[in-house]
């Protein structure tokens, strides 16, 4: 996506993030589904993949670009269970 981070991560130090335009989309989408993750136990496992495709629909994303935009969640998505398997170790 653009954005990488070395080290720790804190808001309030003043640190400025951009966002390459080509990405912002995906970003934007990507924020409005993080209310649709299934939990258990250990935390989040995944996303609810139904609610995705609401999702695309209700923010009348063009069916031809369904794909490619959920491929991109799917990759956020193995990164953010990837980070917090990490962090629980």
């Amino acid at each position: 996506m653009g954005l990488y981070v070395e080290g720790e991560l804190s808001l309030d130090d003043g640190n400025e993030f951009w966002l390459w335009p080509d990405n912002e989309e995906t970003f934007l989408f990507w924020m409005a589904i993080q209310t649709q993750w299934n939990t258990g136990m250990a935390g989040p496992t995944g996303l609810n993949y139904q609610s995705i495709e609401i999702c695309m629909r209700r923010r009348r994303v063009p069916p031809g670009e369904r794909d490619r935009l959920f491929e991109l969640v799917q990759a956020m998505e193995r990164a953010a269970l990837d980070e917090w398997a990490n962090s629980r170790t």
